[in-house]
């Protein structure tokens, strides 16, 4: 029954880009290849890892590898 809820999420993320493109005349996807919008999502990927170097890599390898141990026992 949940599948039905993303079929209709899907479908309506489908029709409002048909509607923005329509009504408004706006192109998502010659927006989303701009220059602009790629440098903004270059230096948010670069903050995420940076994140991930800094803090969170460590981490995750520890846990999975306590993970390996309990499931190799």
């Amino acid at each position: 029954m949940k599948t039905r809820g993303y079929i209709v999420s899907i479908v309506l993320v489908i029709v409002a880009i048909i509607l923005l493109k329509v009504w408004f005349g706006f192109d998502l996807f010659k927006w989303l290849n701009s220059p602009e919008v790629k440098s903004f999502f270059a230096k948010i990927w670069e903050i995420i890892s940076q994140i991930w170097d800094k803090f969170l890599r460590e981490a995750f390898q520890t846990l999975f590898k306590l993970i390996k141990d309990i499931i190799n026992r």
